[in-house]
């Protein structure tokens, strides 16, 4: 008699590609655009620009596209445990 407990796994595959990850980088803010395009070389010397960076990766998938499996169709798996502890 099951003990009432019932765990499936359901796996699945769906076509994707990631894409290298692009850093952007930015002033930090209105001040330091200001200064980087107009202040001169000495200036920007003494006091640097103070910049913003971020960091974007970017992941396609396509799961309308059925993914052609090697040899092994898609399986059900079911695990099925008794409870044999104390009432």
């Amino acid at each position: 008699m099951l003990g009432g407990r019932l765990r499936f796994n359901l796996e699945t595959y769906i076509y994707g590609k990631e894409h290298p990850k692009k850093e952007i980088v930015y002033p930090a803010d209105w001040w330091e655009a200001l200064k980087e395009r107009f202040a001169p070389k000495w200036f920007l010397k003494k006091y640097p620009v103070r910049s913003t960076v971020i960091t974007c990766s970017l992941k396609e998938i396509y799961p309308d596209i059925e993914p052609v499996l090697p040899q092994k169709n898609p399986v059900i798996k079911f695990l099925v445990t008794e409870n044999y502890g104390t009432r």
